[in-house]
């Protein structure tokens, strides 16, 4: 069903009350901000343990998976499926 580019928040203001939908933009915007934490943890622990993590890096990276670009982007292009498959086993392997 389509919601003519309505947020999180809007659908659920319009289907279940103001403050179901505060509550919903408080809580997108919660998970996003924990999102950004992990992603930033990952990138310091990666660096802590030898493997600086560097605008050249990822540019590089970016060229090799045939993209312009990794930085700004969601993750729904084919070449970065692998990239990603990547990413979360290395994330697995540091979390304790």
């Amino acid at each position: 069903m389509r919601r003519d580019g309505k947020s999180l928040g809007q659908m659920a203001r319009e289907e279940i009350g103001k403050v179901a939908g505060f509550a919903a933009a408080i809580a997108v915007l919660s998970i996003m901000v924990v999102m950004l934490a992990v992603m930033a943890l990952v990138v310091v622990t990666i660096s802590s343990r030898g493997f600086p993590v560097t605008v050249t890096d990822m540019t590089n990276l970016a060229g090799e998976v045939g993209e312009r670009t990794l930085f700004n982007r969601t993750g729904g292009g084919r070449a970065l499926i692998g990239f990603w498959y990547h990413l979360a086993i290395m994330f697995e392997a540091l979390v304790p």
